[in-house]
């Protein structure tokens, strides 16, 4: 029997290609490294585009941003965001029996809903589970308000925003993976 590989996408804004040691840098960064060892690196990638939102379109949809209406930087409370009718990897994962999670900065539609710009959320686009911000953590990375799981607010967190996410990872590692899926 054919064993489905595991998939894991990260991303990161303001990153260099040799910016970490497995790429030729000088950042200290063995957890990368390991991962890099253990899996596939890819070293021929480049961005759809110079800023977030637009680069988060072109991963997910695998098509340039401008073709999707994704022009630049989605503002808070902004009609631009990715259209339901778009598929993403994702809802391709999916249909072929994978569980699909989102953990970070969304940045493609408002987040949670709001009635009012009626956005796709992270569960359209395919995602099983999410939790993350609409763009930044608010006030700030330490002590985040703004994160949002499942389409509901948390409300206020202790902690750094990257060990909140890190933690979430864990728990739906340890309560929801299912390694056949």
């Amino acid at each position: 029997e054919c064993v489905k590989p595991n998939v894991l996408i990260l991303l990161a804004d303001d990153l260099g290609y040799t910016d970490i040691h497995c790429f030729g840098g000088k950042a200290n960064s063995p957890n990368l490294d390991n991962l890099a060892k253990g899996g596939m690196k890819f070293t021929n990638f480049y961005a759809p585009a110079p800023n977030c939102s637009p680069s988060r379109t072109g991963l997910l949809t695998g098509r340039m941003p401008s073709r999707v209406g994704m022009y630049n930087y989605r503002a808070p409370e902004q009609t631009m965001h990715l259209s339901g009718a778009e598929i993403t990897i994702a809802e391709l994962l999916k249909q072929q029996g994978y569980q699909t999670a989102h953990f970070g900065k969304w940045h493609l539609s408002c987040l949670p809903q709001d009635s009012t710009l009626n956005q796709p959320q992270p569960e359209d686009q395919g995602f099983d589970y999410s939790l993350g911000t609409e763009n930044n953590a608010i006030p700030s990375h330490l002590n985040p308000s703004n994160f949002v799981r499942n389409g509901n607010r948390v409300g206020e967190t202790d902690g750094y925003s990257c060990q909140l996410l890190a933690n979430e990872v864990e728990d739906w590692l340890d309560k929801f993976y299912q390694k056949e899926k």
